[in-house]
């Protein structure tokens, strides 16, 4: 949620919840940094690093 609050989306919060939460109210936000930070998690998936030490079993 830090960074949804971080990207100026607004969170409609629950006066009387003891935890806290509350509605994330821009659902368009939220679905851009979901597929921002999945695409950063397919890339660095892809990474030749991140696959090397597969590799190395099967030479």
């Amino acid at each position: 949620m830090e960074a949804y609050a971080e990207a100026g989306g607004t969170i409609l919060r629950d006066l009387f919840a003891e935890d806290g939460g509350g509605w994330l109210e821009d659902v368009g936000l939220l679905d851009r940094l979901v597929a921002d930070k999945l695409s950063g998690m397919a890339a660095d998936s892809q990474s030749p690093v991140w696959m090397a030490p597969a590799l190395q079993g099967s030479i």
